[in-house]
């Protein structure tokens, strides 16, 4: 997986909500500045327009999408090579503009709604029992247990 920037385990853990590509499903990590490009990602990138208009632009001719790819994908051996190309073709000073700005949103609660089904001396709340009373009950009358 490429991401924009490696950042402190804390910072994952403070929005775990935000992680949308799950561990198991990942085998490395490597940071990858403009990885996104010519895409947008909030809080790094804007939509690069230049960039997107060139490759709208490749529908319109029949061989204009086999071109586009054999200059910008196949015909690069690396991503390096792709941003050098692309500041060649559309100059540092539009690469530089679709960084974005800088707009922190204020902290937020992201509290839960609802409370554990234990109290802080380790009993449930419904049935005030501790986790081994709990599965004697189990044992006893099942898995359902009725509390009423």
């Amino acid at each position: 997986m490429t991401c924009e920037e490696i950042v402190d385990h804390d910072i994952i853990l403070s929005s775990p909500h935000l992680t949308i590509v799950p561990a198991f499903r990942v085998c490395a990590v490597i940071e990858e500045p403009y990885g996104c490009h010519p895409t947008e990602l909030p809080g790094y990138r804007n939509r690069d327009m230049a960039m997107s208009s060139l490759i709208t632009s490749s529908y319109a001719k029949e061989e204009g999408l086999k071109t586009l790819l054999d200059e910008w994908v196949y015909g690069l051996p690396d991503r390096s090579a792709y941003m050098d190309h692309y500041i060649k073709v559309f100059g540092q000073a539009s690469l530089d503009r679709v960084r974005a700005k800088s707009y922190y949103s204020a902290p937020a609660n992201y509290g839960i709604a609802f409370e554990s089904g234990w109290d802080t001396n380790g009993l449930a709340l419904e049935l005030g029992v501790d986790m081994e009373g709990l599965e004697r009950l189990i044992e006893q009358k099942g898995e359902i247990v009725d509390v009423d």
